[in-house]
């Protein structure tokens, strides 16, 4: 009797079939991933086509420095454009700002969002119209020679400096903080001269004069000029009340 041969067929899928199914949807993803990242950092769908640049709120930029720098960005990758170098490079630039914030808009847009420094002194020297507008760390933001709006310190001395420029001068600095402080406690003063001899503030009733020292606690002797002034009348055309010393000198000229 003639023996039946059987042939096995196996319904188990081949090695390689199996090795394929494994690894294509690894290799799609890295695929996408890859094309994904050229889309995002080197393609043309995310270049910067529009810059808005805006100064204290609203107010749209007008500094032509600013604006030239905020354009250097057009063309640029969005994802790759460099912010913060960007933002340091226009701030070393304009002495006047204050803070100064990008933010990225997809597709292909940049908002700047600026703010200016706060003026708090003027600073100029006797005989002169023009003026070195100082901010609160009495840095030049800027020079003009109309009414600046905001407290006047006159010095007797030349003046070296330039719009940018911090001043280091200890002894000067010193002096521009004693002024804003006395004209700050003193309402309707606002010119402050100094000298190594004192500093000399004109009162609000625009003739009697005030002198000081930066030797002594400047409290104490703004204390001693309310002290004088609500408790005696000085007579005179050019009364002076000179509080440098703890006997303050009281001057009433005819």
């Amino acid at each position: 009797m003639q023996q039946r041969k059987f042939t096995m067929i196996s319904n188990a899928p081949s090695k390689y079939f199996v090795a394929t199914s494994q690894v294509l949807p690894q290799i799609l993803v890295i695929l996408f991933s890859l094309s994904s990242l050229y889309a995002l950092f080197f393609s043309q769908l995310f270049k910067i086509t529009k810059v808005e640049c805006y100064q204290d709120v609203e107010t749209s930029c007008q500094n032509n420095f600013v604006l030239s720098a905020a354009n250097d960005s057009l063309g640029q990758n969005l994802f790759r454009f460099d912010t913060v170098a960007a933002a340091d490079r226009i701030k070393r630039g304009d002495p006047t700002i204050r803070s100064l914030e990008y933010k990225k808009v997809l597709p292909g847009k940049i908002i700047i969002q600026i703010q200016s420094v706060y003026a708090t002194l003027a600073l100029g020297t006797e005989g002169s119209n023009s003026l070195l507008i100082l901010d609160t760390d009495f840095r030049i933001i800027k020079s003009l020679e109309q009414d600046p709006n905001v407290p006047i310190v006159r010095s007797n001395k030349s003046l070296s400096l330039r719009v940018g420029e911090r001043i280091e001068d200890n002894s000067l600095r010193t002096q521009l903080s004693a002024c804003l402080k006395i004209v700050s406690n003193i309402p309707g003063s606002k010119i402050c001269k100094v000298s190594d001899d004192g500093l000399w503030v004109t009162l609000e009733d625009g003739i009697t004069l005030a002198i000081f020292t930066t030797a002594r606690d400047l409290g104490e002797q703004l204390s001693a000029l309310h002290t004088i002034r609500s408790g005696i009348t000085i007579s005179g055309s050019s009364p002076v009340i000179d509080v440098r010393y703890l006997q303050p000198i009281i001057k009433g000229n005819n």
